[in-house]
């Protein structure tokens, strides 16, 4: 497995059949499980390690060893029990990312990358309208740039 959260590996357990797979959303290559409905996406959340944040290491550490309990748990046909807040938290955190429309999501790329298109075509206006040289257009590029982390 390729490390996915930070230093750590991300790691999740089928709700089903108890195997390790790379991500809660993904499909089990064991019994061929995808969660697809927001109860199994919550419980496949719930048995990984992608429901703690990137900072707490500690907790994907200790937890992950639990997984490995878990999952034989499942292995063996054990039902087992999820903590009933937790999986309400997950379910909240699921809303709040799907509120976010997507709009707002290209929208903050679009205002990210902005300043970066707008140079990139004003040094071509400059070039190719003003006729001028093209190491003049990489002076004034250095010079701008400059001027940009100058102003930060």
């Amino acid at each position: 497995m390729k490390p996915v959260l930070g230093n750590f590996m991300a790691r999740s357990i089928c709700i089903i059949c108890g195997h390790e797979k790379k991500a809660p959303w993904q499909k089990c290559h064991e019994c061929g499980f995808t969660p697809e409905d927001e109860v199994a996406f919550v419980k496949s959340v719930f048995l990984s390690t992608a429901r703690f944040s990137d900072e707490d290491e500690a907790d994907q550490e200790r937890y992950a060893k639990e997984l490995d309990v878990l999952g034989k748990r499942i292995q063996q046909g054990e039902r087992i029990t999820y903590d009933e807040k937790e999986l309400d938290r997950l379910r909240e955190e699921r809303e709040l990312y799907r509120s976010v429309p997507l709009s707002a999501v290209y929208g903050a790329l679009f205002r990210f990358f902005l300043p970066g298109i707008l140079l990139v075509a004003v040094l071509f206006a400059m070039l190719y309208v003003f006729r001028l040289p093209g190491i003049l257009v990489v002076a004034l590029l250095f010079t701008m740039l400059c001027l940009f982390r100058a102003c930060r």
